[in-house]
């Protein structure tokens, strides 16, 4: 479970000192071009929304659940912080998406989803296979998990900038922490470079996959059909 004084650490100074994780456009654009392309390009199956349920963990103000709820799924976008649940129920306007306070170290939610969703989410967790594995057992059969997180390999990553990185590892520490974690009839993870200020040029991020230079791991789990 994260502490007291993490929680408190994920309040408005958090979240307006991040230039994405405070602007819906960019967002949506590291999001959709780093995350959603290449989950389209590895298992479309996966982003059939129509009928399904996405849990969202860490969703911050609400914009990649507003994404997900454009793709057809019903939402439940969480997060630690109660300012960013607060903030995300005035920004996203949409019935599509429900959002709640959750620890995602703390017990299982009700119900089974299709689709839980963990962006920059798993390198602040104290124990993060503990947590994997309860997100695989509220997963349907055949479900997926996604997450991203910082690449401690990488000479390009950032990560010690923030000090609530506290579980930052390489592609096959994560590899390790996932297998151990869930019972996966695919498991894939890719490491990927953001091609910076491009985007200020003509408004598209772009990402190129960096075999272990990359800055950034991209990570899906399906779980094994019943």
């Amino acid at each position: 479970m994260v502490s007291s004084g993490q929680i408190e650490r994920f309040g408005s100074d958090y979240f307006d000192a991040g230039r994405v994780r405070r602007s819906r456009s960019l967002t949506r654009a590291v999001f959709k071009n780093g995350v959603l392309n290449w989950l389209r390009a590895k298992a479309p199956e996966v982003l059939a929304g129509q009928g399904k349920r996405a849990l969202e963990i860490g969703c911050g103000y609400g914009y990649a659940s507003e994404l997900l709820a454009e793709c057809g799924f019903r939402v439940l976008a969480t997060d630690i912080s109660p300012h960013a649940i607060e903030k995300a129920r005035d920004e996203i306007r949409s019935d599509r998406v429900q959002f709640a306070v959750w620890d995602a170290e703390d017990t299982i939610l009700s119900g089974r989803f299709d689709l839980i969703v963990a962006l920059e989410v798993i390198e602040h967790l104290p124990n993060p296979e503990e947590a994997i594995e309860s997100w695989a057992q509220m997963l349907q059969p055949g479900g997926a998990i996604l997450c991203t997180t910082p690449n401690r390999s990488s000479p390009l990553s950032r990560y010690w900038r923030d000090p609530t990185h506290i579980n930052v590892r390489s592609k096959r520490g994560w590899v390790t922490a996932f297998t151990q974690a869930g019972p996966w009839k695919k498991l894939s993870l890719g490491t990927v470079q953001f091609i910076p200020f491009t985007w200020r040029l003509d408004g598209v991020m772009r990402f190129v996959p960096l075999p272990i230079a990359g800055s950034g791991i991209r990570i899906l789990a399906i779980k094994k059909d019943a």
